[in-house]
């Protein structure tokens, strides 16, 4: 008799803890599609690598600010520059999507140089109109930072880029890149290459 009370005191044991130590309340399918995060909702993510140049027929928009301090620091605000930005995606061939990024840009640039320190902080924006006319005349709106060292090859600047898609069938895209950025001189012997995705909602 105590054996079966021991056995049956074990058993209520084990129905009360159960196999699992998640306490949560089971949930319908139904409930679980609707506590699905936003995240989760279906996204696209096209993948590409690029380059910009200079326009160097025209370059200049607007020189901007700039001046040298006695230290030998330079700075320059507000430079605006004609730009041009070509994207090759992952998954060009037959059937693809249209090409959405490559396109002629405009250039904002602010940046403080070190030339004695070898050392040079930049931002800015990048707006790039596309070509393809399935953009449907929107534009990407890009900003964009990096800090930079002076080099054998000139003034290189690893930049991180973030943007979105504004008009057209561009509306609501988001922009991801990194490039980096080899300034020879100013406003036109400079280049950058990178990659990055648009990711499409």
């Amino acid at each position: 008799m105590k054996t079966v009370a021991v056995l049956l005191v074990a058993l209520l044991a084990l129905a009360m803890v159960g196999c699992s130590e998640d306490s949560t309340l089971p949930v319908s399918p139904t409930d679980q599609s609707a506590m699905a995060p936003r995240s989760l909702e279906k996204r696209a993510a096209r993948m590409f690598t690029s380059t910009t140049s200079p326009n160097l027929q025209d370059p200049i928009i607007d020189p901007g600010s700039s001046r040298i301090l006695p230290d030998g620091k330079m700075i320059v605000r507000g430079m605006i520059l004609r730009s041009r930005f070509d994207a090759v995606f992952a998954d060009e061939g037959p059937g693809a999507q249209a090409d959405l990024v490559t396109g002629n840009g405009v250039l904002e640039m602010n940046f403080t140089a070190d030339p004695l320190a070898g050392e040079m902080f930049a931002w800015g924006t990048l707006t790039i109109t596309p070509d393809a006319p399935e953009a449907e005349g929107g534009k990407w709106e890009i900003s964009w930072h990096g800090k930079g060292a002076l080099t054998a090859q000139g003034w290189v600047t690893p930049l991180k880029e973030v943007g979105h898609g504004t008009g057209g069938a561009l509306t609501g895209m988001q922009f991801f890149g990194e490039l980096v950025s080899t300034v020879r001189g100013f406003p036109a012997d400079w280049e950058g290459v990178g990659e990055g995705c648009i990711v499409i909602h």
